[in-house]
Order: structure tokens, then C-alpha cells, then sequence
């Protein structure tokens, strides 16, 4: 019980949140500063953790110091200290960029934030299928009201569609872990994996039948074909904060998607092996291609990113559909890049339709120019050239570790050619939308606007993350190299597990 650290990412923003709502509407300049130090702090420990896991340790904690598999248990790897630290970093900013613009119209938009953020934390630290339900439901209750925060019909319809889609999801998460339950007995992860490889051939199929339906669920949350269609229109309309801190909601179900299939079904699971190997790449690689196609289709930037960032989890998933090390290591290199390049794309987005007017907003069609075109117009171009994948930043790094990865494997000429080819139909998209936006303009609305030159420090933030992966891509992918392995070699994680029964 030493460990208790691990438990922070999730109480500090918990704890936060609860000091934010005795507030109430309330001393609005509190809370920011209380949003702004729990960010902070988590922060802080997620990069303790970074560092813990880079030593190649699996730490395991239980709550009330209940042994495995019966306890509430936290497991950090190399991939839950790496997804904590992304979570972080990702919500600081888009915290950032809330109060200085959305914040002021609800007293509570502090309180659901940090709501969210302990339930994301607490999925990709959760060691068992039940409380990854429960953090489901947490970050889920927090999206709800996220989605339809400041109003609008707009809003209220997607919100209404998103939570129809995610009340489905529960239900069949809630069924697919009630089946494998009733074949393994166990609701652990490490030891479902156990149980699974040992399950007798008259269960096979139910256990086999359980598991793809959640993988299902997973593949809804991390907007998979066919089921990403929620996404364009709530990521659309949701507030440029929410949406950019979306951009992590997806990556939960990507994590799950590789978690499971990597441990629960992944190799020597018996009969319950490599569940995915034959499906995952083509389902992800057709997601990539309709979320490009869609980009070239939107008519808002807004929902081009939308749809890039579901191009983003085509990709990514892509590669975890190889199941080896390498590609996983590319993998996990380009989720931490387009993450945080999409969350900065959703925030330019917002200040172009705020200097564009009502009438116009972030539409991709000739209209007024922004009013400050150098500043949004670099941003932007910077943005663009990393989502495309363009030399030297970190898009372009993550693409090539992808497709160095897949030389050895059989799908070699159909995902080189998916992957450059979408990214070529992605910057002309996006040089579509540059043009609209800045070149082909007329005079800018004759009224009075307010600047974004503050409002820029959040997305700058995302910019420097973006140029920390590249300058750093040695070390990072040396460390997503190593996690890769860890991955892919189940049973060091299940004997740091179970271990905790024999002691």
C-alpha cells in the first residue's frame, strides 16, 4: 500500500470537481484557478508515472488492499502511464482555452470538466472489465453534458443522437462482460486472460461471442466504421473546448480496442486467440478512407476535423491490426500526435467562425476575412501541415513508423497505398479549406471584434507539444518501441497482477 500515488490522476480531478460544484455559480476565478493547479498537479504525477513505467515496471495497487483478482485494482504500464500523461497535458489546455471563452455561460463548466477527466484517467488505469464500466459511465455522464453545454438546437439534437448511441453501448458492454463473466468467473482482466485461455471448448463460442461484443462497444467509442457516424455532428457542434477535448474520448476506445484484444484475446489464449487478427486492419482501413472522404466532403471546418479525427483512429488502429510490436510502437507514437494536433485544429476552428460572423462561421466557402489573419492563418497553415503528415513534424514520423512497420507483414501493398493516398486527398482537403478561409475572402465584417491573441496561448501550447514529438522522437519512440513489446508479451503484465494473490 505504498502505491497510493496511483489513485491521484483520478482523485485530484475528482476532488476538484467536488470543491468546484460547493461553489456553485459562484467566484467563477476560484475554480479556474482550481481547474488550472488539479491540471497542473496531474500533470505532475502522470509524468512520475511516465517515468516509473520507462524503468520497465508493471505497479499494480489495490484499493482497500484487497488481493487480485478481488479488489478494485489501478495497474500502470508503460501504455496507462503514457495515456494519463496525453489525457493531461490535452485537458490543461483545453481548460485553458474554456475560460477564456465558454466558461461564463454556466457555473458548472469547471465541475463537468474535471469530472471528465477523472473518468478518462480512470479507464486507462482500471485493471478490471467492471470499474472500466463504471469509468465509462463517468466520462460519459460528464460528455452528455459537455456536448449540449451553451444550448443551441444544434446541439440539443447531437446530444440527444450521442446519448441514445452511448445508452446502447452501456447495454451491450453490460451484456458482453455478464457473458464472458459467466465463462471465466472473473472480472479482472489479468485473470480473465487466464481463465480464457484455459475455457473448454463447449464455451468457447459463448466466450468468443462475448468478446466481440464488447470489442463492438469499444469500437463505437473509438468511432470505428460502422459505427462512427455519432461523431462528425456532436464534434461539430460541441464548443471548441469540449471538442478539442473529445479528442481523447476516441483514444479510450482505441485503448480499450488494443488493451483487450492484446491481453484478454490476444495470443496463447486458447480457443479465445487473436479474436481481432483477421478483422481489425481492413474494418480500420476502411475507416480511414471514409474519414478522409468525409473531410473532403464537410462543408464546415469544424466538421472536417470531425472526420479527420476519425481518419486518425482508422490509422492508428490500422496499425494495432498488425499485432506486432513495431507497428504498435508507430501506433501509439502518431495517437499521441494526432491528438493533440486535432484538439489544436478544433480551437483555430473557433476563432475563425468568432472573426468570420454569424452569417459565415467556419464555413469552407468564399466570405468576410478573419480580422486577424497572421495570427490564425499561421496557426491554421501549421496545423494543416502536421494533420497531412508533411516532413519534419511528428504526423510524418508516426506515418513512417507505421509503414516501415508493415513491410514484413502480408498487407503491405494495400495499407502503403491506403495510408498515402488518403494523407494526398488530406492536404488537398485542407488546402481546400485554407484557400476558403483566408485567400478567398472579402473585406472583414465593418463591426467591433474582440482579439484572440490570448485565446491562441492554449493552441500554442498544443503546437509545442506537437514540436516536443518531434524534436524528442528518438526518445519517445524508444519508449513506445519498449511498450510495444510490453504489449505484446501478456504475461508480464498478468504475473504482475496475479503475483499480488501468492503474496
Amino acid at each position: 500500500m505504498t502505491d497510493h500515488f496511483m489513485v491521484l490522476p483520478v482523485l485530484i480531478p475528482l476532488i476538484s470537481a467536488m470543491v468546484c460544484l460547493l461553489f456553485g455559480t459562484r467566484f467563477r476565478d476560484v475554480k479556474r484557478g482550481i481547474g488550472i493547479v488539479a491540471l497542473l498537479s496531474t500533470i505532475g504525477v502522470a509524468g512520475y508515472m511516465v517515468s516509473l513505467a520507462h524503468t520497465d515496471q508493471i505497479v499494480t495497487y489495490g484499493l482497500g488492499n484487497w488481493p487480485s483478482p478481488f479488489g478494485i485494482l489501478f495497474v500502470l504500464d508503460r501504455l496507462s502511464a503514457a495515456m494519463v500523461l496525453l489525457t493531461s497535458m490535452l485537458a490543461l489546455f483545453a481548460f485553458a482555452y474554456g475560460i477564456t471563452s465558454v466558461d461564463e455561460k454556466s457555473g458548472y463548466f469547471h465541475f463537468i470538466f474535471l469530472m471528465q477527466i477523472a473518468g478518462v484517467n480512470g479507464a486507462f488505469l482500471t485493471g478490471d472489465m467492471f470499474n472500466l464500466f463504471v469509468f465509462f459511465e463517468i466520462l460519459l455522464l460528464s460528455a452528455y453534458v459537455l456536448v449540449i453545454y451553451g444550448g443551441g438546437p444544434a446541439r440539443i439534437r447531437t446530444g440527444i443522437q450521442f446519448v441514445l448511441l452511448n445508452l446502447v453501448g452501456s447495454a451491450l458492454f453490460l451484456i458482453g462482460v455478464g457473458i464472458i463473466y459467466a465463462v471465466t468467473g472473473t472480472l479482472n482482466m489479468a485473470d480473465m486472460a487466464v481463465k480464457a485461455a484455459q475455457v473448454s471448448l463447449e464455451d468457447a463460442a459463448l466466450l468468443r461471442a462475448g468478446g466481440y461484443l464488447l470489442i463492438l462497444v469499444f469500437c463505437i467509442k473509438s468511432a470505428m466504421f460502422p459505427v462512427y457516424f455519432w461523431l462528425p455532428n456532436s464534434y461539430a457542434a460541441a464548443s471548441a473546448p469540449v471538442a478539442a477535448l473529445f479528442a481523447i474520448a476516441t483514444k479510450v476506445g482505441v485503448y480499450t480496442v488494443l488493451r483487450s484484444t492484446t491481453l484478454v484475446f490476444g495470443n496463447d489464449r486458447g480457443l479465445a486467440s487473436n479474436l481481432m487478427d483477421d478483422y481489425l486492419q481492413p474494418v480500420a482501413l476502411i475507416t480511414l478512407m471514409l474519414g478522409t472522404a468525409g473531410a473532403l466532403g464537410a462543408h464546415k471546418l469544424r466538421t472536417m476535423n470531425a472526420y479527420l479525427v476519425i481518419a486518425s483512429v482508422g490509422t492508428i488502429l490500422a496499425g494495432v491490426g498488425m499485432y506486432t510490436a513495431e507497428a504498435i510502437s508507430g501506433s501509439l507514437y502518431y495517437m499521441m500526435h494526432s491528438t493533440f494536433i486535432s484538439a489544436a485544429l478544433f480551437l483555430v476552428a473557433d476563432m475563425v467562425l468568432q472573426q468570420r460572423g454569424e452569417k459565415h462561421l467556419d464555413s469552407l466557402a468564399p466570405g468576410p476575412a478573419v480580422r486577424e489573419p497572421l495570427l490564425i492563418g499561421m496557426l491554421f497553415f501549421i496545423c494543416a501541415i502536421a494533420i497531412a503528415g508533411l516532413p519534419p513534424v511528428s504526423g510524418f514520423i508516426g506515418k513512417v513508423m507505421l509503414l516501415k512497420a508493415s513491410v514484413s507483414t502480408p498487407t503491405t501493398f494495400e495499407f502503403w497505398a491506403i495510408v498515402l493516398t488518403t494523407s494526398f486527398f488530406t492536404l488537398i482537403g485542407l488546402s481546400r479549406a485554407g484557400t476558403m478561409l483566408f485567400w478567398k475572402t472579402d473585406a472583414p465584417l465593418d463591426r467591433n471584434y474582440t482579439t484572440v491573441k490570448f485565446k491562441a496561448l492554449p493552441v500554442i501550447g498544443l503546437l509545442l507539444c506537437i514540436l516536443t514529438l518531434t524534436i524528442y522522437g528518438g526518445p519517445i519512440s524508444e519508449y513506445f518501441d519498449a511498450a510495444g513489446q510490453q504489449i505484446m508479451n501478456p504475461n508480464q503484465y498478468i504475473n504482475a497482477v496475479l503475483g499480488e494473490v501468492k503474496q
